[in-house]
């Protein structure tokens, strides 16, 4: 679990559709309609981030670079 008082405010972010993202220092947090209150949780370790941009790639979405 994460603690978002702990949490500098440049490493959480609203991503759209009610998903918040944080990250902890190792992975990725998403909470669903509220970063502080979430109804649900989904972490992210590296290697489950890295199969997810593959899974993205697989299905031809683009991910840009800004």
């Amino acid at each position: 679990m994460v603690d978002v008082e702990n949490i500098p405010r440049e490493q959480m972010d609203y991503i759209g559709d009610g998903v918040y993202t944080i990250f902890d220092g190792r992975g990725i947090w998403l909470h669903a309609n509220d970063h502080k209150y979430p109804t649900d949780k989904i972490y992210l370790e590296p290697n489950v981030l890295e199969g997810l941009i593959r899974f993205m790639k697989r299905m031809g979405i683009e991910i840009k670079d800004e």
